[in-house]
This record gives C-alpha cells, sequence and structure tokens, in this order.
C-alpha cells in the first residue's frame, strides 16, 4: 500500500508540473504576469521634457561571439530593441545617450555591453561624441550607483524594456535620478487571441519567465538596497 501510494503521489507531482509547464507556455498566463509591469508606466509622449540631460538606454543582454561581428559581441533581441528606440529619442532631442552594461558573465572573451551598444550606435548613425559608456555594471542598480558617480545626472529619460520599467524606477529614484520613464520592447499580446495563444511555445515560456524574474527581483531589491 505504502508503495502504491508513493506512485500516485509521483503521478500527481508529475502531473502537476506538466499542467504549471504547459501555462506558462500560453500567451495567456504570460500576459497575465507580464501586463501589470507593462502598464505601470505610459509609453512616452514625444514633447518637451525639462532639464533633461541625457538618455539613458539600458542593457539587456548581448551574444559573446558572434560569426557575422567577426567574433566580437552583438546585442541580443530586447538590448537591440532599446537602442534603437534610444536612437530614436536621440533624433527627436538631441540628448547624448548614456549606455549601461557591463560584463555580466565575468568571461574573459566577452566585451562590456556597452561598447558593443556603442558600436551598434555608431553603426545607426549616431556621432560617436554624443555616446557616453557606463561599462562597469553587473545589475540595474549598479546601471544607477555607477552613471550617478561618473556623470551626475539629475534628470534623463530611461529606456528599457516595458516589463523591466518598474524595478529600472525604483533603482533610479533611489539613487536620486530624476527619470522620465521611456518604456520600449513590449511583449504582451494586446490585438486578442486565438486558438494559437493555446499551444505552448518558447516565446510565450520565456516571456513568463522574464516576468516571474522581475517580480523576484522587485522583491529582492526592496530588502537589499533599501
Amino acid at each position: 500500500m505504502l508503495f502504491l501510494g508513493k506512485n500516485k503521489l509521483t503521478r500527481i507531482v508529475l502531473l502537476a508540473n506538466v499542467a504549471l509547464f504547459y501555462l506558462l507556455a500560453v500567451e495567456p498566463l504570460k500576459d497575465l504576469l507580464l501586463l501589470p509591469l507593462e502598464n505601470r508606466y505610459l509609453p512616452l509622449e514625444k514633447k518637451n521634457h525639462a532639464q533633461l540631460s541625457a538618455i539613458v538606454v539600458l542593457g539587456g543582454g548581448i551574444i559573446c561571439r558572434s560569426p557575422e561581428e567577426q567574433g566580437r559581441g552583438s546585442l541580443a533581441s530586447d538590448s537591440l530593441k532599446r537602442i534603437v528606440y534610444g536612437k530614436s529619442l536621440h533624433e527627436v532631442y538631441g540628448l547624448p545617450i548614456i549606455v549601461s552594461a557591463g560584463n555580466v558573465t565575468k568571461t574573459a572573451d566577452c566585451e562590456p555591453e556597452a561598447l558593443v551598444a556603442k558600436r551598434t550606435l555608431i553603426g545607426l548613425g549616431v556621432n560617436e561624441e554624443q555616446i557616453l559608456l557606463e561599462d562597469e555594471s553587473r545589475n540595474t542598480w549598479e546601471n544607477a550607483l555607477y552613471i550617478k558617480k561618473k556623470y551626475k545626472p539629475v534628470k534623463v529619460l530611461l529606456v528599457t524594456s516595458a516589463y523591466h520599467m518598474k524595478r529600472s524606477m525604483y533603482c533610479f529614484k533611489n539613487n536620486d535620478i530624476q527619470c522620465v520613464p521611456a518604456p520600449t520592447d513590449y511583449k504582451s499580446n494586446r490585438s486578442g487571441y486565438t486558438y494559437r495563444s493555446f499551444i505552448p511555445d518558447m516565446a510565450s515560456f520565456r516571456g513568463s519567465y522574464q516576468a516571474l524574474k522581475e517580480y523576484i527581483g522587485l522583491v529582492y531589491y526592496k530588502i537589499r538596497y533599501r
């Protein structure tokens, strides 16, 4: 009886895990997790914002050695979306761009992400003199901390993925940097669902993972960085 009981418990745990992974990999639950984060701040209205000193673009990951870049680093998809949006805001406001991200992987053959972002911005036509680097940070809190120490901005346009904006604003405000949020890289589906929305896929699973990571990060930061 004990053996049979253990088998029943194993089946229950297995089915519960399968159900959990299914839910995390479909659009409706992914959006349920992401939307409270993405809707916390409205999209930027491109108008005159007083006393802005720079556009800050936060890193979102790189591929360390990309063949098409002759083995140099290239921006991951989240980072590239942030950089492209930062460049478009630079064209509107004429402000310098501070790109902030270090070598999170801590591997010798991986460039700091800020250097890769700078190279990308130059390739997009931004004047090199308008690009400022913060290439030592390893997380969002350090993004704000090191920007404050190095450049002492009073008020900036803050560019990052919409799901990451809440944690970013917390970090910058608590390092005495005023921010106008400029969210980009929205992950949630805002056009309605079809039957395909209930078929599991890796994009939805990754979106659920990103949302859960943000919720955990917010709790951790509020405990760790007071």
